[in-house]
């Protein structure tokens, strides 16, 4: 009876700490942002292609628009696309035109782009007002247009360097129909709907998709959108007339911090919500009372650069992956609580369960490895380990009672034990308030898995970019026993 009541409570306490972090982690965060810009006078579009230099002023009338467009046509290629690490010239998935350089501007004394990029950075980037300060840099990548006819099926934009966060496309005024914009974001479904338990368990992790759709508009002013460079999108195919577009990578440049981590008072760490939660679970006797490691998957997909550790993302954290790295780097240092954390890239193997590299992994080390390498080699022999059941639901005090069972039936301490799922050598049983004994539990983790965000064939906007990937990644936190939580 006594044991029933301590995994009741131990459940429960579990269960409280589960659904309130997944009110935080799926909290809805805007993923894109939107606006229109009545030019009161002309906006002229100059580019250079070798020694010729073209200049098209907007909006296009309404009549001879095909014949205004004609010199600038006449400099454009057919535009290509990213497909794995090959560059590719197929019609069937993009028909478009690029201008093939980066000497492009637009010159007009009532358009900037700095109020646009002040809206982004209060939309995209500010996740919390005390602990952040983010200013972007907008970099020029193409100029397109899309004929009668020219559409792009789904892709997510080329990653261009570390920082790069977002796309901003400038469509601007002429007379087109058709050509809409459509972006896809793909989220974990919450666990508890009767879809939710239907797809599941024929499918793996069920998914909402939120879409959005960005018309022509106005013709005689120009309309901008931003979002998420991974953001799943494609465009529908212009029915009549001509669709041009300037097309920005935003990168975010700097973060300032007003207030040194290590000395933010308490009560200020307080306002960010993850922290609240995580401090009162930990002073709870009855919260993993025996230690156990968490996994909690960013929200966001970040460009890292392929020789690079996950850590390399921490100076560009955004949104509730600021949130709770703060809130883990607060309690993680010296003087508040024994907890540790690494961040950790996350593989996805085709029809297997997700993968957690060892923290100081860059991307490139495997990344020529086939399916049963990565099922095998990194799990067993290179310290990369599997995150166990289902993401969706909250995770079952009983399987922390299977364990200390296993343990309870070891008859002297210090006696070995095998890990006879995945193959690792025999390990010494860890004695009680050993802060190794959660790093022989498998990984429990809080939102979704990190398959069910990406796009079934993934297809890049632009060209293939050589040394930069978007990644996957996970805090991996290191609960330490209850006796030894705390100094």
């Amino acid at each position: 009876m006594a044991n029933q009541a301590k995994h009741a409570d131990s459940k429960a306490s579990w269960a409280k700490f589960s659904n309130s972090m997944s009110k935080i982690l799926t909290h809805p965060v805007p993923f894109q942002c939107s606006g229109t810009i009545k030019l009161d006078e002309p906006l002229t579009l100059l580019a250079k292609v070798g020694d010729k230099v073209i200049g098209l002023d907007f909006p296009l009338p309404s009549e001879g628009a095909a014949d205004t467009l004609k010199p600038m046509i006449d400099l454009c290629e057919p535009a290509v696309f990213g497909r794995g690490k090959e560059n590719v010239l197929d019609p069937t998935y993009r028909d478009a035109l690029v201008l093939p350089t980066k000497t492009v501007g637009l010159v007009s004394p009532s358009f900037s782009l700095i109020p646009i990029l002040n809206i982004v950075e209060k939309l995209l980037l500010t996740s919390h007002e005390q602990l952040e300060s983010k200013k972007i840099k907008a970099v020029f990548e193409k100029c397109n247009v899309y004929g009668k006819g020219g559409f792009f099926g789904s892709h997510a934009d080329t990653p261009r360097g570390e920082g790069m966060f977002a796309s901003l496309v400038l469509i601007l005024p002429s007379h087109f129909s058709g050509g809409e914009l459509i972006l896809r974001k793909r989220s974990p479904r919450q666990s508890g709907s009767a879809s939710d338990t239907q797809e599941s368990e024929n499918s793996g992790p069920s998914v909402d998709v939120e879409e959005y759709s960005f018309g022509c508009g106005d013709p005689t002013q120009l309309k901008w959108v931003a979002f998420f460079s991974d953001i799943e999108h494609e465009i529908k195919p212009v029915a009549d007339g001509s669709r041009i577009t300037v097309t920005y990578n935003l990168f975010n440049e700097e973060v300032v911090l007003p207030i040194p981590l290590l000395t933010t008072p308490v009560d200020t760490m307080a306002t960010v919500p993850i922290y609240d939660i995580l401090v009162n679970s930990l002073k709870d006797p009855n919260f993993l009372p025996q230690g156990h490691e968490i996994g909690i998957y960013c929200t966001n997909t970040y460009v890292i650069e392929t020789d690079a550790t996950a850590h390399a993302a921490i100076s560009h954290l955004r949104g509730i992956d600021l949130w709770v790295y703060k809130g883990l780097k607060h309690l993680a240092s010296e003087g508040v609580s024994n907890i540790t954390f690494t961040m950790n890239f996350v593989v996805s193997p085709e029809d297997d369960e997700d993968i957690v590299l060892p923290a100081k992994t860059p991307l490139d080390r495997f990344e020529d490895w086939t399916f049963d390498e990565y099922h095998g080699n990194i799990y067993t022999r290179q310290g990369g380990r599997r995150v166990s059941g289902n993401p969706h639901r909250p995770i079952d005090s009983d399987e922390e009672e299977d364990y200390e069972d296993h343990y309870e039936e070891e008859e002297a301490e210090g006696e070995a034990i095998s890990d006879e799922d995945n193959g690792q050598p025999k390990k010494k049983k860890p004695t009680t308030g050993s802060l190794e004994r959660a790093n022989l539990k498998s990984i429990w983790t809080l939102n979704g898995s990190s398959r069910s965000l990406k796009m079934p064939h993934m297809q890049y906007g632009n060209e293939y970019s050589v040394g930069y990937e978007y990644a996957s990644i996970m805090f991996l936190i290191n609960i330490p026993p209850f006796d030894i939580r705390f100094n």
